[in-house]
């Protein structure tokens, strides 16, 4: 190795990598997956040394994804590799916490099974499954991982049938994630799953299918944040949710028959997102007014898509805590009206957010502001005492809009700070000296402008953001 480095050396390349400390070469391996690490093993006899030796192996991640062009021996070998890692002796006193498995191939029931067994015997705490074409894998999965009490947080991706045993208990669990996955037509598996995790304190249920069931049952008095989120559903339900110190609520998604929320009473957050493509009627209104009314109690509130067009729907509540709202679109006149409600039912509101929105060509109507104007019977008291910041993350540079921001300056008392974030480069020179010479009601009021990166929003993400 000496003699390659000094070649190496000579030509003027000089392999500095190699160079580097043990353990330095181990955080860097670390961030590979498992089996990428591993392959360094057979670049010199010096690289031999890090893997596994210095690389922390508490934390297995392995993906076949980037073996899916190739040949289908690769996908055995990557098999082979699994097989060997979980099956020896090199991970017995290693302790580790975290498997990642994300095998987009098909594999053997029973070989896939044998790695489940290895988990078990390696007591793994975290788990973290993407199984999206291993049907027969949920047929058991469950059944092999009853009674497992060294779990504590499971998150399972797979595009079948869910089977759960009447009898299940994980009884450490406390996050739960089940994406894409469907339950039998007539069973109750996530109730019997749900009952059967009594440490649970995070859920998430993420386009899941619940094939005819009628209900929904989420119990538990642990419970601090819960995600649900489901849409082109053939099937209609009722969510009844009694988790007395919920902290965090994500709702998202469409055809929810009912909600019977027992109480709310330790929430913080919260992010909203009625998708009503089947038009709004009576029930939706009930629904929804029974949603906003227990969420009213949050420090802070997102709201999106059909949220936001439903508070001109229902007969708006006070928010007593809310210090932060974040709103997904305000460009229509009807909205706007919402807009001036809200602020008045928001005494103690401190920052104001409006989120960038997934048409980036999408146009505020002709009379918004002035529709927002006619709501305002009354200063806001959020305005007078308390707003003190305001994100405005997609200017378009509508009249309307630039009105709107206009009359934030102007009555904002206690306002520091307005950020504008634009996607027109450079920046209109006449809404720039718009905002800029426009009489401000706080002397320590700041207009900031920022460019934007052009991305297309991703309303899941922002939802799921305080978790």
């Amino acid at each position: 190795m000496e003699a390659f480095d000094e070649k190496r050396l000579n030509d003027g390349c000089i392999d500095r990598i190699s160079r580097l400390p043990d353990e330095i070469l181990g955080e860097i391996l670390c961030r590979l997956t498992t089996k990428k690490a591993a392959a360094t093993c057979i670049l010199s006899t010096r690289w031999r040394k890090v893997f596994p030796y210095k690389v922390p192996l508490t934390q297995i991640h392995l993906d076949d994804t980037e073996l899916l062009r190739g040949p289908q021996r690769y996908c055995k070998c990557f098999a082979d590799f699994v097989s060997r890692l979980f099956n020896g002796s090199l991970l017995d006193d290693i302790g580790v916490e975290k498997v990642v498995l994300h095998c987009e191939k098909y594999y053997d029931y029973a070989e896939i099974f044998s790695w489940f067994g290895a988990i078990i015997r390696l007591n793994v705490k975290k788990l973290h499954l993407i199984l999206p074409y291993s049907p027969r894998i949920l047929d058991g999965f469950f059944s092999i991982f009853n009674g497992f009490g060294s779990l504590v947080e499971l998150e399972f991706e797979s595009e079948y049938n869910l089977y759960v045993p009447d009898d299940i208990v994980l009884p450490n669990l406390k996050k739960l994630s089940l994406f894409t996955m469907s339950l039998p037509r007539y069973g109750y598996s996530i109730n019997e799953l749900i009952r059967g995790c009594p440490m649970l304190e995070e859920l998430s249920i993420v386009e899941v299918n619940f094939g005819g069931m009628d209900s929904i049952y989420i119990q538990s008095d642990l419970l601090k944040k819960l995600c649900i989120e489901f849409y082109n559903r053939e099937d209609e339900c009722t969510i009844v949710i009694d988790a007395p110190n919920l902290e965090y609520f994500v709702y998202a998604g469409s055809k929810v028959s009912d909600f019977a929320i027992k109480s709310f009473k330790s929430l913080h957050s919260a992010s909203l997102d009625f998708d009503l493509m089947g038009g709004f009627s009576n029930d939706s209104y009930s629904r929804e007014a029974k949603i906003f009314e227990e969420c009213s109690i949050a420090n802070r509130l997102c709201l999106y898509g059909a949220a936001v067009l439903a508070l001109d729907s229902v007969t708006l509540c006070t928010f007593p805590n809310l210090t932060c709202l974040a709103l997904g679109s305000v460009g229509s006149w009807y909205k706007c009206e919402m807009l001036a409600h809200f602020l008045q039912k928001a005494p103690k509101l401190e920052s104001l957010k409006f989120e960038k929105e997934l048409d980036v060509h999408a146009r505020w109507d002709v009379g918004a502001f002035a529709a927002f104007e006619s709501v305002l019977h009354e200063f806001p008291v959020c305005l007078k005492r308390s707003l003190k910041k305001i994100e405005l993350l997609q200017l378009h540079g509508h009249e309307d809009e630039i009105k709107l921001i206009e009359y934030f300056l102007k009555n904002g008392r206690v306002l520091q700070e307005v950020v504008v974030v634009y996607y027109r480069n450079p920046l209109d020179p006449d809404i720039l000296s718009r905002f800029s010479g426009c009489p401000k009601c706080s002397t320590k009021c700041q207009v900031l402008f920022k460019e934007g990166d052009n991305e297309t929003a991703s309303y899941p993400d922002n939802r799921r953001q305080w978790f």
